[in-house]
């Protein structure tokens, strides 16, 4: 518990000294959460809670990033930083290969976005789909590229231009898996 008269730039302050003692992530990581127990005020919880991701973000443990973006969208002050912070999430449970979680913190940043916002964050998401399959396709991933194509496919994140493109792709990725009859099904589907 911290002083009730410290004020939260002072106990900011203490603990970035105190975290300065500490030479690996883990170690980081582990002071911050003990931080986190000691119920520290909002702006502190949020500035704690983006280190902690930060740090889990550069060990590449996505989920564990995800949750404390997701932390610090909660107790953040302003719309435009929980729309951040959510996208931010989703991309990290993006990368963790969450999909339903990650369509649900991309749904919480929609929803806290005025309509053009919307768009652009829909442009967004789609281009990180798109990105994830190249990944997973370059790394030999086909059938994880097809399981992401096909959430894109059956979502409101595809214009009709770019959903023929992505069928072609899908067919692709199953004439690579050697699945030609479930490939000729999605080339039916193009218009």
């Amino acid at each position: 518990m911290y002083a009730f008269f410290m004020k939260p730039e002072e106990i900011m302050n203490e603990l970035l000294l105190q975290l300065r003692r500490f030479n690996t992530p883990e170690r980081r990581a582990e002071f911050l959460e003990n931080a986190l127990k000691k119920n520290p005020p909002q702006e502190v919880r949020k500035d704690v809670c983006l280190m902690l991701a930060q740090i889990y973000e550069g060990k590449k443990w996505f989920a564990n990033a995800a949750r404390y973006y997701k932390d610090a969208a909660d107790v953040a002050k302003t719309f435009k930083e929980r729309i951040v912070l959510h996208f931010k999430e989703g991309q990290m449970y993006l990368k963790s290969r969450e999909y339903g979680v990650s369509d649900a913190a991309f749904k919480r940043a929609a929803d806290a976005a005025n309509l053009e916002e919307k768009q652009r964050l829909k442009k967004k998401v789609f281009e990180l789909y798109m990105q994830e399959v190249e990944y997973c396709e370059k790394n030999k991933r086909h059938t994880v590229s097809i399981e992401i194509l096909k959430r894109l496919i059956y979502s409101d994140r595809v214009d009709i231009t770019d959903k023929n493109a992505v069928i072609e792709r899908i067919a692709n990725n199953y004439d690579i898996i050697g699945k030609p009859h479930e490939a000729n099904e999605f080339r039916r589907m193009i218009k």
